[in-house]
């Protein structure tokens, strides 16, 4: 670059200015699920000329999806036992409040666009292989130390039949979710249509699509 500011993450991503803006934490909401059978949902608004991307952490399993749409994004979870926390993260990009004191960057627009108290969204990390990998898709099943969050993604579809007493189709989509494992977090596909028990001739198509997280508990 010929002018600007250059810094580095302790990973080694590089941001410079003015050529890009990080992503920022924009809000964490947490809600409580109280009706494991109902839809729990979180919303955020944000400014429709910019990104927004929400990553989720629960203490116990359930069904999680996300719809970006005119300006609100909204994160819901269902299937879940009672008593289960689901943080959101949503990250985008904004003017940043000025501080106190420290550092502050703007843009050429003179919106300011960082500053030393800024929380941008670094260090993400890849869940999974790819191709036909056995542990991408819905088969993705990892944990790891500490608190973090995931992507809401849609994983592949499981299919099958329920014969009580007739025969009618039984389906499922399949999502990702970060949840509480003891002191870490296991990354899991998670069925939303629950258990598949008098289902038979079930089959399943995986999109082998690849889980993004980070760590989110430095944004606690």
């Amino acid at each position: 670059m010929s002018y600007g500011i250059l810094l580095a993450t302790s990973s080694g991503e590089v941001w410079v200015s003015p050529e890009s803006i990080p992503l920022a934490l924009l809000a964490k909401k947490s809600v409580t699920i109280s009706n494991p059978s109902a839809v729990t949902s979180v919303t955020q608004s944000y400014d429709v000329n910019q990104p927004i991307i929400p990553f989720v952490y629960t203490t116990a399993e359930g069904a999680l999806w996300a719809n970006i749409s005119n300006g609100v994004c909204t994160v819901s979870l269902t299937h879940a036992v009672a008593g289960t926390r689901m943080d959101v993260y949503f990250f985008s990009i904004f003017p940043q409040p000025l501080p106190e004191y420290g550092l502050a960057i703007w843009d050429a627009n003179e919106v300011c666009i960082l500053t030393n108290e800024t929380k941008t969204l670094a260090d993400l990390v890849k869940v999974g292989g790819s191709g036909t990998a056995s542990d991408n898709g819905i088969n993705t099943n990892t944990l790891k130390a500490g608190k973090w969050g995931c992507i809401p993604e849609y994983l592949g579809i499981a299919v099958g039949v329920i014969n009580d007493p007739y025969p009618r189709p039984w389906q499922s989509n399949i999502r990702v979710i970060a949840r509480r494992e003891g002191t870490g977090t296991r990354i899991i596909a998670y069925s939303d249509a629950g258990s598949s028990t008098g289902v038979s001739n079930v089959s399943f198509t995986n999109g082998h699509g690849n889980v993004v997280v980070t760590q989110v508990d430095m944004y606690d």
